[in-house]
């Protein structure tokens, strides 16, 4: 039947644009179109949706164009608010009952920096009373200000995914992972920096950093090296790279592990410049990806979206 072989809609939207990538429904890992339409300033901050209504506008002239009506969309959510932890739970639970726990805790023994949450998890360790699980949680109010977008353009949100976990998606489907490694990867974007240490083939540890208008005003332009204002920011940038590291290795790891290898992704300008600092200032080896149907590997996120059921 026609109706079940549309066409899926990938879409990462951050402060400054939309990106999409559209697969066939039959071959989900070929992509038949993928693009970026930019965002003028104030229509998304930091991840928040500020005029919604202009945001539903652009959405449908991209429907209308794109002849988009009715397809299903998978979506990565900004990474601004995403909260994620550890926690233990009963061990006699299933998973709709370690939800229900989750719910009934917080406020309690679990506690996040919002209310009403949109919450998964993963069974990451069995002990011998409990399960230790990784609990992801993110603001339902934020993320329903996307569905309702969708929703009014006449799309369907069926997915929806974190940035850091769709592209590390992406690195293991390419058999780049190893679980024995601590991964740090670095999304060095426009907009924003999210730091994530990967171990046993899991996030451990996570933190976003939204960039200012100066340093998006740097970002914008072409690096220049021998450029003091750029080697600046990067360096800021640098020092941030390296607390997070130093808190991984001593407060995380108990001083008994330490990042071991870098994966560099973003859409920054001249990435050779920064993967040439990175390699110097910390002495490690930098993994990259290449993606599939020769797309640029700002699309790593949207990508990983692709192969996600």
């Amino acid at each position: 039947m026609k109706l079940l072989n549309k066409d899926r809609i990938n879409i990462a939207i951050n402060d400054t644009m939309i990106q999409y990538l559209v697969t066939n429904k039959k071959n989900e890992t070929v992509s038949k179109d993928h693009g970026e339409i930019p965002l003028e300033q104030g229509i998304v901050e930091d991840g928040k949706i500020l005029d919604q209504q202009r945001l539903i506008t652009i959405f449908k002239n991209i429907v209308k164009d794109k002849k988009w009506k009715n397809r299903n969309v998978a979506f990565c959510v900004p990474d601004s608010f995403v909260t994620m932890r550890e926690e233990s739970v009963p061990k006699q639970l299933n998973k709709d009952e370690v939800k229900k726990y989750i719910e009934l805790e917080l406020e309690s023994s679990i506690r996040l920096p919002f209310k009403n949450p949109v919450i998964d998890f993963e069974v990451i360790k069995e002990e011998e009373r409990t399960n230790k699980i990784l609990l992801f949680a993110y603001p339902n109010e934020r993320l329903q200000a996307y569905i309702e977008v969708f929703e009014q353009a006449n799309l369907k949100l069926v997915v929806a995914d974190l940035s850091f976990l769709s592209i590390y998606r992406t690195y293991y489907n390419m058999d780049l992972a190893n679980r024995d490694e601590h991964l740090l990867m670095i999304q060095w974007s426009k907009t924003d920096l999210v730091l994530t240490v990967f171990h046993e083939q899991k996030p451990i540890f996570n933190r976003h950093i939204h960039l200012n208008n100066n340093d998006r005003d740097v970002m914008k332009g072409a690096l220049d090296k021998h450029k003091l204002i750029h080697r600046e920011m990067i360096d800021e940038k640098l020092i941030t790279i390296e607390r997070f590291m130093d808190f991984y290795q001593y407060s995380i790891m108990s001083g008994e592990a330490q990042v071991s290898h870098l994966l560099l992704v973003g859409d920054f300008p001249n990435q050779l410049l920064i993967n040439e600092i990175l390699s110097s200032r910390f002495n490690l080896p930098i993994k990259t990806i290449t993606l599939p149907n020769d797309l640029p590997q700002e699309y790593a996120a949207v990508n990983g979206l692709t192969l996600r059921k």
